[in-house]
């Protein structure tokens, strides 16, 4: 395996993560949970983890032996704002909604 391919494996399981966070920002998730509700081994789960606490993008608390994760909804809100629309996008591509992608992201980058 090339470490190119373990780059984007660990993106991949970054993005994720992050999207299980954004349907319930005010819920908390074990790694464990993370892990088999994203299907993706625990140890590449934690290790994005341990990269999305670094970025500032997730918080975590002890809860006994279990590592507790949540949104940090504290974080830079275009980070936030990005992990949301790459969300949207996914969601929408898989409801053929390919329309309104297009015209949502010439709107954003009209925008800016």
């Amino acid at each position: 395996m090339t470490n190119s391919h373990i780059i984007k494996m660990s993106k991949n399981c970054e993005q994720k993560i992050i999207e299980i966070l954004l349907i319930k920002p005010f819920e908390t998730y074990s790694i464990r949970n993370i892990s088999k509700l994203i299907k993706t081994d625990y140890s590449l789960v934690y290790k994005s983890i341990k990269t999305l606490i670094k970025k500032n993008i997730i918080k975590t608390k002890k809860i006994g032996k279990t590592t507790a994760c949540q949104l940090n909804l504290s974080a830079n809100s275009n980070k936030l704002a990005i992990y949301s629309l790459i969300y949207s996008q996914k969601f929408l591509e898989k409801a053929k909604f390919r329309y309104i992608i297009e015209e949502i992201t010439a709107k954003l980058a009209d925008s800016i």
